[in-house]
């Protein structure tokens, strides 16, 4: 029986659709990153941070990216805790843990009534909106035509 899950919620540029190690993504979006492989989806649920695999060709990978890779600095991660407290606190949710690294963030989360995956989906949002209001999302100044950020 599932008591709780882990997720791991990466920043932009962290871990690539194409990366050889594998990832959750079906589809390559930018096609420059074809000429680095094809989309690597992984059927494990059991992490392959440890495999080898050639870094330099991932840096020259994430070149070609339409932003460059996000790396939150100390506020910015502080505006990440504060949204996750506030979804936390509209939802009910138990949170155990949220480590949040440069590149990526760690949330153990008990079982809930909400799926997994809305759970998580919920919670970026909370944290991309204190991003905003704190004046601390990495592409702030990348608003397009209509207002809308890139997702960091």
């Amino acid at each position: 029986m599932v008591i709780a899950y882990h997720l791991i919620m990466s920043a932009y540029g962290f871990w690539l659709t194409n990366d050889p190690r594998g990832s959750w993504s079906e589809s390559i979006r930018k096609w420059q990153l074809y000429r680095f492989g094809e989309e690597t989806k992984t059927g494990t649920r059991h992490s392959v941070a440890h495999v080898s695999h050639d870094w330099r060709l991932r840096e020259r990978a994430k070149e070609v990216l339409s932003f460059p890779p996000v790396h939150f600095n100390g506020e910015q991660a502080r505006e990440i805790g504060n949204g996750s407290a506030s979804y936390v606190a509209k939802s009910g949710a138990t949170m155990w843990a949220c480590p949040i690294l440069p590149e990526h963030v760690h949330f153990v989360v008990a079982r809930h009534t909400y799926h997994v995956e809305q759970i998580a989906n919920l919670m970026k949002g909370e944290a991309t909106k204190q991003l905003v209001a704190a004046g601390q999302h990495p592409f702030l100044d990348r608003r397009d035509d209509e207002g809308f950020l890139p997702p960091c």
